[in-house]
């Protein structure tokens, strides 16, 4: 191909390449290089606009669709293709992000300068969704930790609610009393969970002091 300048275009004021100028680049069908993008679609590198299609026409038989490619996105796609195609991507791209011819949307007048601007206000934004998609992926693994945390406790009422309906027929349970204090455990708010579990065990255990105080005394 001549010069850099002509691997990249700019679409929307976003400096992008294309999938057929690679496959050129690289040598390969430009089939192979579609599958490779839709094949690695899943990983996040691949998203947020890095890759966007659009259709085309060559000559009289010729159409199709490519798929516009930002830098990052060249990037993340050269991490994944093999036999040589980063060191050959980087070699044939070298400078040609830097062209201003390559930042110059097609029938719009933009400056150069605002076209850059638009690019990193663009990139700074892509930026920032991928923090708050780390945020909510997060956010996620607490409300994980949260459930699994409510479930312990719900499995601990009833197994103790299971031990008072076994042990009902014995006298000193107090059935009102131990069972507003369960509930207390689970779904109350004072205090932490781990402070009411310690108030629960205690009053369980004074419980069976006292049911095993009127056993021997019967």
């Amino acid at each position: 191909m001549s010069g850099t300048a002509s691997l990249v275009e700019a679409v929307a004021g976003k400096a992008v390449t294309t999938s057929r100028k690679l496959a050129q680049v690289l040598g390969r069908d430009h089939s192979s290089i579609l599958d490779t993008i839709k094949n690695n679609q899943h990983r996040r590198e691949f998203k947020y606009g890095h890759f966007t299609t659009r259709d085309y026409v060559s000559g009289l038989t010729g159409h199709g669709y490519e798929f516009l490619i930002t830098r990052r996105g060249l990037d993340a796609l050269a991490s994944v293709m093999r036999y040589g195609a980063k060191d050959k991507i980087e070699q044939a791209y070298d400078g040609a992000w830097d062209t201003p011819k390559a930042v110059v949307p097609a029938g719009r007048d933009i400056p150069v300068a605002c076209a850059e601007e638009v690019e990193y206000l663009t990139e700074n934004t892509l930026r920032r969704i991928e923090r708050l998609e780390q945020c909510v992926d997060n956010l996620a693994a607490m409300n994980k930790q949260a459930y699994d945390r409510v479930s312990m406790y719900d499995g601990l009422y009833q197994e103790e609610k299971e031990a008072k309906e076994k042990a009902e027929r014995d006298k000193g349970v107090w059935y009102d009393l131990y069972a507003d204090l369960m509930w207390r455990v689970v779904k109350g708010t004072d205090g932490t969970p781990e402070k009411r579990m310690e108030r629960h065990q205690a009053f369980k255990d004074r419980l069976l002091k006292s049911i095993r105080r009127r056993i021997i005394t019967e």
